[in-house]
């Protein structure tokens, strides 16, 4: 019972989650594609890197050299196993000669316990460890992400593409934004909208590492609790209301055609996309959500970001990933997480 009278809210969100989709993909009968799965796991690895980084600045602060050095030797650890993993440094690797790679995946281990050795000196272990203990419904989540498309298949709900364009007509009085949009492409706007939309994962990771670095601790708990509510609501939608989206449903004859951005779009945005993630848009929710988690730590910070949060919405209509009311239904779905665990004056947010 003490197990259990400790568990955060956000476990329970995730714990919950992977029993009734677990339960429900068994009663399938559903392979489970345990290799994609576990493919899945650069987030993991980015994210466990933020939360190493954000230690090791914190505990050498006045010590430049040192923290330089720390920093440095995370790095070759870091990309030994992004690159054995086949998407790491992505879209770096091509700059990198194929004997560099090599060397990096094949002494990953050897370098990984290199890189970590400066935080066992500082004794940072256990520091690391309790980050990763309140981290850990975040990764639990996010390599679930390739578990959803059993979940979508084991609804057995008909795609409603129709059902959504039909809404976003009679939300631009019968007009399709789609098309609308489409004939008045710009290739500046492009490059612009797909940069914007490849750096949401950037805000989240940075959300993230300013919370460990500022070593805000109830910040970062309720964030943890937000991303991990966020994502479960998003995903069983995903099953509920299985959607394409307009790239894959309407035909455009316009082409969207990125000269510098495409290699970058493909490599951090597309190559890990599931089919029928549209509705909600979690491009948008976990961006306002990272943007507002940032904006409560830095006002300055907040407002330097506003461009590229407004934008993202945006691209992810504009680059056809996501009908209007998939970003409408993302910013309420964000909305009404904030608003059910902010802070109240009496009785707070649960520990």
């Amino acid at each position: 019972m003490e197990v259990i009278r400790s568990l955060a809210p956000a476990y329970w969100v995730c714990l919950a989650f992977l029993l009734v989709s677990s339960l429900r993909v068994a009663a399938s009968g559903f392979s489970v594609p345990v290799e994609k799965i576990l493919s899945g796991g650069f987030p993991f690895l980015e994210l466990l890197g933020v939360i190493l980084a954000g230690v090791l600045i914190r505990a050498t602060r006045g010590r430049p050299w040192h923290q330089t050095a720390g920093l440095l030797l995370l790095l070759p650890g870091y990309a030994g196993w992004s690159v054995s993993a086949g998407d790491g440094l992505l879209p770096l690797q091509q700059w990198f000669p194929e004997g560099v790679l090599g060397l990096l995946s094949q002494y990953r281990v050897l370098f990984t316990v290199v890189s970590v050795l400066p935080l066992f000196l500082l004794g940072q272990a256990r520091v690391v460890a309790g980050l990763f203990k309140e981290l850990l419904p975040c990764f639990l989540m996010v390599f679930t992400y390739p578990f959803v498309p059993l979940m979508i298949r084991a609804s057995g709900v008909a795609d409603l593409d129709a059902t959504l364009l039909r809404v976003d007509e009679w939300m631009f009085g019968g007009v399709n934004p789609h098309f609308w949009i489409s004939a008045r492409l710009h290739p500046w706007l492009t490059e612009w909208f797909a940069l914007c939309y490849s750096l949401y994962g950037a805000l989240i990771l940075a959300a993230f590492g300013i919370l460990v670095l500022s070593d805000r601790k109830d910040e970062l708990r309720r964030f943890v609790f937000r991303f991990v509510l966020v994502l479960a609501i998003g995903y069983s939608f995903y099953a509920w209301v299985p959607v394409q989206g307009p790239v894959f449903t309407l035909d455009f004859k316009e082409h969207l055609d990125l000269r510098y951005l495409q290699g970058v779009k493909e490599a951090l945005m597309d190559r890990a996309r599931i089919e029928r993630d549209c509705f909600p848009s979690l491009h948008t929710a976990l961006s306002l959500l990272a943007w507002g988690t940032l904006a409560g730590v830095s006002a300055r910070l907040g407002r330097i970001l506003i461009p590229v949060v407004i934008s993202i919405p945006i691209a992810c209509v504009y680059l056809r990933y996501h009908y209007v009311i998939d970003v409408v239904a993302g910013a309420g779905l964000v909305s009404g997480v904030f608003w059910s665990t902010k802070k109240r004056r009496q009785g707070g947010f649960p520990a």
